[in-house]
């Protein structure tokens, strides 16, 4: 097993965060319409502020229920806890983040789903991943990145496909969905 010291890797994860955002910056975007079909309403800010206030409360409320449910399985189960975590918490979390792509989608502002499903990926997985690690005095074990490199190269490689070529369409989706599925079984 090759091991190197966790914050060796998540210094490389933030420099990789902040380099991806500072080109990011730089490169200039065309402007996006708006669909004008589905109109905005104006709310006071007490309501904004209610609201926000009573999603945070869930949100946290949820997050905690999550995490316990998870390791009542785990042990349930008779498993790690870190595999239910990998598994079932994952997909849990990523939930929210489907639920938002949808109604984008629905809504015809694709471009936000599509920035929104790159934007969390990247932040996740490097600045949230790398002040873990920073933060951190375990090795990580770099065999992990050995099963994990290749679905990583094949779904960006099938991502990046669809993208030039003229977009995610039904049959697009379908394929990434599958090479997801794909990558739970055998991981």
């Amino acid at each position: 097993m090759f091991k190197v010291a966790s914050p060796i890797v998540g210094a490389i994860l933030l420099g990789t965060f902040f380099l991806t955002i500072y080109f990011m910056s730089r490169k200039r975007t065309p402007i996006v319409y708006v669909n004008k079909l589905w109109a905005v309403k104006k709310e006071g800010k007490a309501t904004v502020v209610a609201k926000l206030i009573l999603s945070i409360s869930v949100v946290i409320v949820s997050a905690q229920l999550v995490v316990l449910s998870g390791l009542n399985i785990a042990f349930s189960l008779g498993v790690a806890p870190i595999l239910v975590g990998a598994k079932v918490i994952a997909i849990g979390t990523s939930l929210p983040e489907l639920t938002l792509d949808l109604t984008a989608v629905r809504r015809g502002r694709v471009q936000l789903s599509i920035g929104d499903i790159l934007g969390s990926n990247l932040t996740n997985l490097t600045l949230v991943l790398g002040l873990v690690f920073v933060s951190s005095s375990f090795a990580v074990d770099m065999t992990i990145f050995t099963e994990i490199l290749p679905f990583l190269l094949i779904t960006t490689i099938v991502f990046w496909r669809f993208l030039t070529k003229g977009g995610v369409s039904q049959v697009a989706g379908i394929v990434l969905i599958m090479i997801y599925i794909l990558f739970q079984v055998l991981i």
